[in-house]
């Protein structure tokens, strides 16, 4: 299938009074037409800031290399005007804080008519009725009377449903959800995710579900990425990986996963130390220090991604030797 974003040796890294500050390094991934990929890691691996870069949201600050094509074409050769138009008429996003994300000082109504300006030929009439059709599909009651309330009058999980039907409003080809449940409690977050799952269906082109939760991909994704210290580790279809990780780092977040323990433990399994400064050179495998099964070279031997070619792959040089 073609790839709605072709990311190819992409890094981001930030001037710090600490000094330079590697946030992605190197990532080559690619998001195909029409599918879910989940983009999950632990907080501080650089999922967010890679999904910041897909919406090229970054700050002025941010130093980028590498190469990040949506459609065929380099988000970052592209002027700031052309980058406002493709958040409004080709990505979408809905992040993690919907109060955030909403005007409190706007009726929702305008703020969802606001978002269509980008579709040419699109009357305010129309943005009008075609966001209170949305609204309804996004199974919130009373769409009409909905739009003419401010997002403080709303519940959390009301207002994330706003800001999905906000994002499938725009017919992105490519929707971004970074951890869209993450501030919610754990029955409205289920009906949130049966909400992005059927949404899928309405989205013209591809997903991309920023989590640090293996289970809600196992549920949503048919392919996923595993983020470590801004690395891409590990890349795979979805039941692949979750059966046969080949990335210590995969096999160590599923052991963590209590919904996967065979027998009930009064304690959470962790990975024992932490992450590597980001300011740090790395010479070796950024997981050695961390790694049960760490080998002699790894901590000066930049694992390769194997196998070299093609799509699904993963960083460990015990796949080589």
């Amino acid at each position: 299938m073609e790839a709605v974003l072709d990311i190819a040796d992409f890094s981001v890294a930030y001037p710090t009074d600490r000094g330079r500050v590697t946030a992605v390094r190197d990532v080559t991934l690619q998001v195909r037409e029409g599918e879910v990929l989940g983009l999950v890691g632990e907080s501080g691996s650089g999922k967010s800031t890679l999904a910041n870069a897909i919406m090229t949201l970054l700050p002025d600050s941010a130093e980028v290399s590498g190469r990040m094509a949506f459609a065929g074409q380099d988000l970052y050769s592209l002027d700031r005007a052309a980058r406002r138009r493709l958040r409004g008429n080709g990505v979408a996003s809905v992040f993690q804080d919907p109060f955030t994300a909403l005007n409190p000082v706007v009726k929702i109504g305008r703020q969802l008519i606001e978002f269509q300006r980008q579709k040419a030929g699109r009357s305010a009439a129309e943005a009008k009725r075609l966001a209170i059709d949305m609204l309804g599909r996004m199974g919130i009651s009373d769409p009409a009377g909905r739009m003419k309330q401010y997002s403080f009058e709303l519940s959390g999980g009301i207002r994330q449903r706003v800001m999905i039907a906000a994002a499938l409003l725009t017919e992105p080809r490519l929707l971004i959800a970074d951890e869209p449940t993450t501030a919610l409690d754990a029955t409205t977050e289920l009906q949130v995710i049966e909400l992005l799952r059927a949404s899928r269906h309405l989205v013209r082109g591809s997903i991309v579900f920023v989590t640090h939760d293996l289970g809600l991909v196992a549920e949503l994704c048919d392919r996923v990425a595993v983020m470590y210290a801004g690395e891409v580790v590990e890349v795979g279809a979805t039941p692949s990986v979750i059966a046969n990780p080949r990335h210590p780092y995969t096999r160590a977040l599923l052991a963590c996963d209590p919904r996967r323990m065979i027998e009930p433990s009064r304690r959470f399994l962790t990975i024992p130390g932490k992450a590597p400064d980001p300011v740090s050179v790395l010479q070796g495998c950024a997981f050695a220090s961390r790694c049960a099964e760490v080998l002699a070279g790894c901590a000066v031997e930049r694992p390769p991604r194997w196998p070299a070619a093609g799509e699904e792959y993963a960083r460990c040089v015990r796949l080589t030797s």
